[in-house]
């Protein structure tokens, strides 16, 4: 069989199952619209046998037009054919989508025929598969294109410094050694007056009594003395760290003290 006569065998079949070209469908099939707009599909089916589904849908769309100008009832069907083509065709998913959906709003008085129920139900099927396609391919170009992302505006953020408890725990010792001081000098300067009080003109009778009295009175002073020195230093430095360590740095704060002063030993980073 020699190409021409395959040509026209295709032709024939496709004319014959075409609702367009039916004598059944109630068009005027003898009408110059009827005769153009079927030559027209004709050649839609062609491209479609020879997978040019974009030439398919153009042919389709110009029988459509010629067809819903000349008021042919069965118009509305070759935009189900238009449909199915561009359904092939990369990037013309909305069109496609369109010619389903005006095929389907426009074909509701054909569905008395069987035939075009079940395209309807087909073109609801495509029409899902569609809005699919559409909705992945939207989502992977906007993932793609650096446009697409908004742009973050900085976000201010403040920042709280938490002071690190050494420092108040430093000055609080400070001023408990302070307050000992204080009270052991109160001692001291009792036991001074009473001193006075037997030693007339300042002169004091050499007795053990009195002698353990003003040693003991000495003592308590350079107690205090010492406490106090050493509860200023420690007041200072208890000041100076919480104004200077925070919270996560490694710091250990080590302070005794005893009857001649007060030792205070701050070890770590700064």
């Amino acid at each position: 069989m020699t190409p021409r006569i395959v040509a026209i065998t295709i032709a024939i079949v496709a004319l014959a199952a075409t609702p367009a070209a039916s004598a059944q469908d109630g068009d005027a099939s003898d009408s110059p619209a009827a005769i153009e707009a079927r030559r027209v599909f004709l050649e839609g089916r062609a491209h479609e046998a020879a997978q040019r589904y974009a030439l398919a849908a153009e042919r389709y769309q110009q029988a459509h037009e010629i067809m819903r100008r000349a008021a042919l009832e069965r118009a509305a069907v070759a935009l189900y054919w238009a449909g199915r083509a561009l359904y092939h065709v990369p990037g013309r998913e909305r069109d496609a989508r369109d010619a389903f959906e005006s095929f389907i709003e426009s074909s509701t008085l054909l569905t008395e025929d069987s035939q075009v129920r079940d395209w309807r139900s087909e073109a609801l099927e495509r029409i899902a598969e569609l809005d699919a396609r559409i909705g992945s391919d939207s989502n992977a170009r906007a993932l793609s294109s650096p446009e697409s992302e908004p742009e973050s505006e900085p976000v201010e953020t403040e920042t709280t410094r938490s002071i690190s408890p050494v420092g108040p725990v430093v000055l609080g010792a400070g001023g408990a050694t302070l307050l000992v001081g204080a009270i052991v000098a109160g001692v001291a300067l009792a036991q001074n007056s009473q001193l006075d009080g037997l030693c007339p003109d300042g002169m004091c009778p050499d007795t053990p009594e009195l002698r353990d009295r003003a040693n003991e009175m000495l003592t308590l002073s350079a107690v205090a003395d010492a406490l106090w020195i050493g509860g200023a230093v420690l007041s200072v430095v208890g000041l100076t760290l919480t104004f200077v360590l925070e919270e996560d740095s490694d710091t250990t704060v080590t302070a005794r003290c005893g009857p001649f002063g007060c030792v205070a030993a701050v070890a770590g980073a700064f």
